[in-house]
């Protein structure tokens, strides 16, 4: 029987896009308020697409959702299939900055991974799934480098 581990992606992404929303709507709608005379439609219509696509970027981490079995693991983005890996498939897999420098995405896996000759990188952020995530993922993709 296939035992599987479902992660989800961290709700505290939500906040850090959701205070850059907030604090970029602030300075749209401050000086609109105070002005003398009425908005004009372009100010209200840019105003509110902004607040609508910033509310969307900052809902979005919030749809991952990574699946570790024995031997593969699955991501998923609102019910829809990402990725498939199966540990056979992996080459080389190395736990570090994911990406270079950091860049605030800190510490996760890096795996490389070939099939039908295609070779491909990926990467998981303990930022994302967690500690706990990151550590099953390289358990089990590392049990066919040994």
């Amino acid at each position: 029987m296939q035992e599987k581990t479902i992660y989800k992606s961290k709700k505290s992404l939500i906040f850090g896009g959701l205070i850059l929303v907030i604090f970029v709507l602030l300075a749209f709608v401050f000086p609109l308020a105070i002005q003398d005379g009425p908005v004009s439609k372009n100010e209200l219509f840019g105003v509110t697409l902004f607040l609508i696509v910033g509310i969307v970027l900052a809902i979005v981490p919030l749809g991952g959702k990574l699946e570790v079995g024995n031997d593969y693991i699955k991501s998923s983005f609102f019910g829809l299939k990402a990725n498939e890996i199966h540990a056979n498939d992996v080459e080389k897999i190395v736990y570090g900055n994911v990406i270079a420098g950091g860049l605030g995405f800190g510490k996760g896996v890096k795996f490389w991974t070939s099939k039908n000759g295609n070779k491909k990188l990926h990467s998981l952020s303990e930022m994302t799934y967690g500690k706990e995530a990151i550590k099953h993922v390289k358990q089990v993709l590392e049990a066919n480098l040994q």
